[in-house]
């Protein structure tokens, strides 16, 4: 006999496996190849039973011809079982929860039955209802108005409308001004700076800007017997178009808020001073 991967005479042996019914021993045969080290039954010899003349073999099965085990055949048996066991176990739950819902449902449907008043209000609200869903509908179904477009404007109006918002803009300022006490104000200037300021006075000396001055207006307050000699201010020309054009002598009414007061040298003695200062936003010119 060779072997089926070596394709080399194998060796035969025999080796005991059992005993019969008498105890006397079951002896099967084997082949052997010592290359692949393979192993190969080739018969059984069955148990010996007793018959009327003596003792005759059941008869001999080759072992050849019978197919072989698989491996972890047992495993994926014991892998299936389990799993069959969990899906019924599942089922079962299932079947319980739905049962258990189906009591749940049909305890509520008997207390709705024995209730006739939630009836009646269910009825009423569902008829009540229908005249307020009709109602949206006929919103819903309403065109929706299309905004107007808006008239375009010309230079001339655009101009106008620009001049009337200026002057709205002026008129508010003005009406917030309000005059302040000279000393005052120099006492506690901080309390003060930012306030709206209306001031009478006369410009006594226009200072023009340099390189690296603002120009400025030096004023003085009226003093009586027309003349303006009394407190003396410091006025910043912050307006935006620098109309009219103001002179020395011009006696105006500043509209403006009030600044921290600056520091200022005397050209003649050398001394420095503080004085009052003001932003001017508008002016009006007395004649």
């Amino acid at each position: 006999m060779k072997c089926k991967k070596c394709n080399q005479e194998m060796r035969f042996g025999q080796e005991a496996c059992g005993t019969d019914i008498n105890g006397n021993p079951i002896f099967k045969d084997f082949a052997y190849c010592d290359n692949c080290r393979i192993r190969v039954e080739i018969q059984q010899t069955p148990p010996v039973q007793p018959t009327n003349n003596g003792f005759q073999s059941a008869g001999v099965q080759n072992i050849n011809n019978v197919p072989k085990k698989k491996k972890h055949g047992c495993l994926w048996s014991i892998i299936i079982f389990f799993l069959v066991c969990a899906l019924l176990y599942q089922c079962g739950n299932s079947d319980k929860d739905s049962d258990t819902k189906n009591t749940n449902s049909t305890s509520v449907s008997n207390k709705v039955t024995n209730t006739p008043a939630v009836k009646k209000d269910s009825q009423k609200s569902k008829t009540n209802s229908k005249p307020k869903q009709e109602a949206k509908s006929k919103q819903k179904a309403k065109p929706k108005k299309t905004a107007k477009a808006k008239p375009t404007l010309s230079p001339k109006q655009i101009k106008a409308k620009e001049k009337k918002a200026a002057k709205a803009k002026k008129a508010k300022f003005i009406n917030a001004c309000k005059t302040y006490n000279y000393k005052k104000v120099m006492r506690n200037p901080n309390k003060y700076v930012g306030k709206k300021i209306k001031l009478k006075c006369q410009i006594n000396q226009i200072s023009e800007d340099g390189l690296f001055t603002q120009g400025f207006l030096r004023c003085y307050s009226y003093s009586g017997y027309d003349i303006y000699a009394d407190d003396e201010y410091v006025v910043f020309d912050e307006r935006a178009a620098k109309t009219p054009k103001l002179l020395s002598n011009d006696i105006i009414t500043v509209y403006g808020t009030i600044e921290k007061p600056e520091e200022m040298t005397r050209a003649l003695t050398g001394t420095k001073d503080t004085v009052f200062t003001i932003k001017m936003k508008y002016v009006k010119i007395h004649n």
